[in-house]
């Protein structure tokens, strides 16, 4: 699920189902549209993104691809109903188109699987689109000279019926658009750009005839032409002329096509078609002496599951928007095929189309998860826990007493500081005969007397000086052993 984030449950008379994704100026949502007695229209819905709505820049951009749709109205040229603004809102409601990008077709069959006459049907319909923008001229009559720049697999979308529509004039040139694009700005497809169009310079229709020349050398020769180059290889190669000609790459193709694909694709645009009119002419010609081919069951047989799935994700997406009278998250409806930048490397789409993969809950495949991947867990954390209260540092023990003392009812087992009385304590020469006295002293004996400190603090201790023997008196009898003096301080010499 996603959430709505700006969006509104509607946006005027259109009720949001599902988030289709963004683009760079754009979020696209799927939308209802209803009205009496049952009517229920699908549509996609584009939204200037909120964080741009305040950029001037972007958002006579976004105004100039508006006025632009709204002017095209052509059966292979995807349809826009309304340009309107609800609130901050600046919407496009456009065509929900049930199918697939081209590029997405020929990834999943193949360029050397598909029939030639179904690539060359695809680019006489394309081409009849193209004309229709190219020729379009104000409510006046001043002509526009509209130029997609960005003709391209990924902009050509085949509807599950066979219907081929022209896609995305987000970076179209027209005469009424507010932002021009400044000299030497390169805007497009580096693998279909004509070189005029890298070189920065202003373009005409003429370089949408080469875009198409492309695509048509990359039918013949049933490989990309720019396969495995960088961008500023291609760029190089197409302005110094020195693409691979289609003679050398694939002589055993039609000669027709060859000639027609060689003249687009002229790096002269003088030498190139001068409409899209005359080179769709020139391919009706071979076509029609073809036997006919089927674009519908092409993409229909190949993307069969995925049109199905689709079809059941929408209707449940519908069914949750009439149940809940406001959505707080909207199911994830993502393209195919993400958006392909000039460089020719996959990327978050930079343009979406309504040929959708659901991302939903309730249809996500099945976790993976081992059965014994939690009790496993479970049991490493107890046994972590065990080990970490073994390893934790504890109190040191206090030092053993004897066994009277320590029997003793009267004896705490805190530890007790020596009173200031106490003496100093013996050096350990005279350990041995300080068990013994301990041992028969009462019970009832004073706890300062018995106890050690047994706190954790080691402390730096001075052995006490041995004292001097004193020399024997003349009385005394050789080999007695002298008294000790008494120590009136020392217990244990009483």
């Amino acid at each position: 699920m996603t959430p709505l984030e700006s969006a509104p449950t509607t946006i005027g008379k259109y009720r949001l189902i599902a988030s289709l994704g963004a683009g760079g100026m754009a979020q696209v949502y799927l939308a209802v549209a209803s009205g009496p007695a049952g009517f229920n229209k699908l549509l996609v819905l584009k939204l200037l993104r909120s964080e741009l709505a305040q950029d001037r820049k972007f958002f006579l951009m976004f105004l100039d691809e508006a006025r632009l749709a709204a002017r095209l109205n052509h059966p292979n040229v995807v349809q826009t109903y309304e340009v309107g603004e609800e609130g901050d809102q600046t919407f496009l409601a456009m065509e929900y188109l049930e199918g697939q990008p081209w590029s997405a077709v020929l990834r999943k069959l193949g360029r050397g699987s598909i029939p030639l006459t179904a690539h060359v049907r695809l680019l006489c319909d394309m081409l009849a689109g193209l004309h229709h923008a190219h020729d379009l001229c104000d409510f006046d009559g001043t002509p526009l000279r509209v130029v997609h720049r960005d003709v391209s697999p990924q902009n050509v979308m085949l509807t599950y019926d066979g219907v081929v529509k022209l896609m995305d004039f987000g970076i179209a040139a027209a005469s009424t658009a507010s932002q021009v694009t400044e000299t030497g700005t390169f805007k497009g497809k580096a693998a279909y750009a004509a070189p005029e169009q890298i070189r920065g310079e202003k373009v005409d229709r003429r370089a949408d005839l080469f875009a198409v020349g492309v695509m048509l050398w990359e039918a013949l020769a049933a490989r990309k032409i720019a396969e495995g180059k960088q961008d500023i290889q291609t760029m190089h190669q197409r302005i110094a002329g020195l693409d691979p000609p289609i003679d050398d790459v694939a002589p055993d193709t039609p000669a027709e096509l060859r000639a027609i694909c060689s003249r687009a694709m002229s790096p002269d645009p003088a030498a190139r078609y001068p409409s899209a009119r005359e080179m769709q002419q020139a391919l009706l010609s071979w076509l029609q002496a073809q036997p006919p081919s089927s674009l519908g069951d092409l993409v229909s047989d190949a993307f069969r599951e995925e049109h199905q799935r689709l079809r059941h994700l929408i209707d449940e997406a519908i069914k949750r928007s009439r149940e809940q009278s406001v959505l707080t998250s909207l199911p994830q409806l993502s393209s195919t095929l993400s958006g392909t930048p000039s460089n020719g490397t996959p990327s978050p789409a930079s343009h979406l189309t309504p040929s959708l993969a659901i991302q939903s809950p309730s249809l996500a495949p099945p976790s993976r998860r081992p059965p014994w991947l939690l009790p496993g867990l479970v049991g490493v954390s107890l046994l972590g826990a065990l080990a970490v209260a073994l390893l934790k540092p504890s109190a040191p023990a206090p030092t053993p007493l004897p066994a009277a003392s320590a029997a003793s009812p009267g004896v705490s087992s805190a530890p007790l500081a020596p009173p200031p009385s106490a003496p100093p304590a013996p050096p350990p020469s005279a350990a041995p005969s300080a068990a013994p006295a301990a041992s028969s002293a009462p019970a009832s004996a004073e706890p300062a007397i018995l106890l050690r400190p047994v706190a954790p603090v080691r402390t730096e201790r001075t052995a006490a000086p041995v004292p001097t023997p004193e020399p024997p008196r003349p009385d005394s009898k050789p080999g007695k052993k002298p008294k000790r003096p008494i120590d009136d301080s020392d217990p244990y010499g009483r």
